[in-house]
């Protein structure tokens, strides 16, 4: 239901909602059983599993990182998991260096056997993390090379 309508739209509130077209979701749209991309996030993990991740990302708290790491810990899976923070204020702006480098990591930890370097995303200080992976410092990143 939309309420507050701008008066320059031409419209009324009732008008618009009773225009509106609504659609309902399909059966079982966000069925865990129908599509396991809302399963539970359980942390029992099979296979090795690299995340990228901003620490200004508004919309995914770097405390959903810290969530699954210690879900990986007490299901005995911590060692598939790496996790990589870049210091940035964005949701998936990783630039295509950066998500190329985490994707041939990867393919080396899956045919290789080479476990890439991550972040400890549940050390007591966090102030210093995504250094290694941030290619560019924000210039107001308080981390950030001072003119």
């Amino acid at each position: 239901m939309v309420t507050n309508t701008d008066p320059c739209l031409g419209l009324t509130e009732d008008d618009l909602n009773a225009r509106v077209r609504r659609v309902r979701p399909a059966k079982d749209a966000r069925s865990p059983s129908v599509n396991p991309v809302y399963a539970e996030r359980t942390g029992r993990l099979t296979v090795p599993l690299i995340t990228l991740h901003e620490t200004g990302d508004a919309w995914v708290p770097l405390s959903l990182e810290q969530s699954y790491r210690r879900r990986t810990i007490a299901a005995g899976t911590d060692q598939l998991l790496v996790q990589r923070v870049m210091r940035a204020f964005s949701h998936c702006g990783f630039d295509g260096e950066t998500r190329e480098r985490a994707f041939d990591d990867l393919v080396a930890w899956i045919e290789r056997g080479v476990r890439p370097e991550g972040e400890d995303v549940l050390a007591p200080d966090l102030s210093r993390i995504g250094l290694k992976w941030t290619p560019v410092l924000h210039p107001e990143d308080p981390l950030a090379p001072r003119r």
